[in-house]
């Protein structure tokens, strides 16, 4: 319900649930989304309002530990989003590393980054250019419309990666 409430009843979204039939085959799998928080002491639980929020939606998500990038993916397991979350401030070579490894550890991958609390248009400008994440979002409804999209059958990720503005 906390996940519901986050989206609110207001959007679009919030009453979409999306079938096999309606997911590109890339998303069909038990969890096609990685949620992984920073170490932040309250970016557990943001991460898994994102997992519960996805997988209400019909996109199959689990959450895995902050280091789980350090030494690849296991084998056979190729998420085809991997959500990275941020409540607190973390510095940005840590973010650009982080991002690195999970395009090691699955190429191609699309990459999402929340910033949950970040409001400030000249900060996310900065951190859109400081980093090389296909989506950039500071809200879980942003981070679900962003979801949705991908995940639609017929849908690629774009040659070039495009970050998704936040909502002002």
């Amino acid at each position: 319900e906390a996940a519901f409430a986050a989206v609110g009843p207001d959007r679009h979204t919030a009453g979409i649930v999306l079938g096999p039939d309606d997911l590109a085959s890339a998303w069909r799998g038990e969890a096609p989304v990685l949620c992984v928080p920073s170490g932040g002491a309250f970016d557990e639980a943001a991460t898994l309002m994102l997992a519960q929020t996805l997988s209400r939606h019909g996109l199959g998500a689990r959450v895995a530990p902050g280091d789980a990038l350090r030494n690849g993916l296991p084998e056979g397991e190729r998420p085809a989003m991997i959500c990275f979350s941020y409540l607190d401030p973390i510095s940005l070579s840590q973010i650009r590393l982080t991002i690195r490894r999970a395009r090691k550890a699955a190429p191609g991958v699309t990459i999402l980054v929340g910033f949950w609390r970040e409001r400030d248009p000249a900060s996310l400008g900065r951190l859109r250019r400081a980093i090389s994440a296909d989506l950039l979002v500071t809200s879980l409804s942003d981070a679900l419309d962003a979801a949705l999209a991908r995940a639609r059958a017929g849908t690629a990720a774009p040659a070039s990666p495009r970050l998704r503005q936040a909502a002002e």
